[in-house]
């Protein structure tokens, strides 16, 4: 997110690879919302598996560009 705002402010071109990657989240963040509300609604099963939290890091800082 930061790279494409640094190209919009410069006036660069973005790669379309970033253009289609950043449509693809836009379109994804409603069901992201939705499963946030869901598990409080419904029990968690023990066979249930999260990604590790190094790599939950990973995709938020170099994906997403959120800084940690």
């Amino acid at each position: 997110m930061d790279k494409i705002s640094n190209d919009i402010d410069n006036n660069q071109q973005m790669p379309q690879a970033e253009i289609h990657s950043l449509m693809n989240i836009l379109k994804n963040l409603p069901q992201v919302k939705q499963q946030i509300i869901k598990p409080k609604q419904k029990q968690k099963s023990k066979k249930e598996e999260y990604l590790p939290e190094d790599i939950v890091k990973i995709v938020e800082r170099d994906i997403l560009g959120m800084k940690t």
